[in-house]
């Protein structure tokens, strides 16, 4: 299971696969780009109190970061379902490593169009905002600049949404289980598939 979570769930390696992402998000989503972050939960059939979350279930909290074609490019997995979003982001090593300068390049990519972009990415308004971590504005504005950006924001998440899928029918959960638990190999192993069969359904 590790090999498949390897072979398919991997951030770009290089400058010029970053700049592969950037350039085909903004083909697919009209949004300057690398990436989604989207935590989402599993449900599980256990009473184990720290799992407990505010929508009155037993979930078991995880994260990904999500590329234009739907293919995870990083997870997280088994958190307590209370933890928030942008508590378990700042748990993960990745986000340590992306503070220091060590993930995306420092370059930006330069276009005829646009002009010069720097390389981010994108949550919703659970995720706590940085330099290379844009969110909505305020639901409420009125300003017409934010509201369009609000609007591009949303059009890049949506694809996160839809790769994310996988998880939806409790009877994954109930069948990926130790204890009540799904393991952190199951789980990791899911994000592997669901980006396999992302990758095979993208050659054909």
């Amino acid at each position: 299971m590790s090999t498949l979570y390897d072979g398919f769930v991997y951030l770009p390696r290089n400058g010029t696969e970053w700049k592969h992402e950037l350039e085909s998000s903004l083909d697919n989503w009209e949004f300057p780009c690398v990436g989604v972050w989207n935590g989402f939960q599993v449900f599980v059939s256990t009473k184990l109190k720290r799992y407990f979350s505010f929508k009155k279930r037993y979930p078991v909290s995880s994260m990904g970061f999500i590329s234009f074609h739907e293919r995870f490019l990083w997870a997280a997995v088994g958190a307590p379902g209370s933890t928030h979003d942008s508590m378990l982001l700042k748990s993960c090593d990745l986000f340590a490593d992306i503070q220091q300068g060590h993930v995306f390049p420092n370059s930006a990519l330069r276009t005829r169009e646009y002009g010069d972009i720097p390389f981010t990415t994108v949550g919703d308004s659970a995720f706590p905002r940085y330099s290379w971590l844009m969110k909505p504005c305020n639901e409420n504005i009125r300003d017409p600049r934010k509201r369009y950006l609000n609007k591009r924001l949303c059009s890049a998440r949506v694809a996160s949404d839809r790769a994310c899928l996988w998880h939806a029918p409790r009877k994954v959960a109930d069948s990926l289980q130790e204890d009540g638990v799904p393991t952190k190999e199951h789980l990791t192993c899911n994000n592997g598939l669901r980006s396999l069969a992302q990758y095979l359904h993208s050659k054909g």
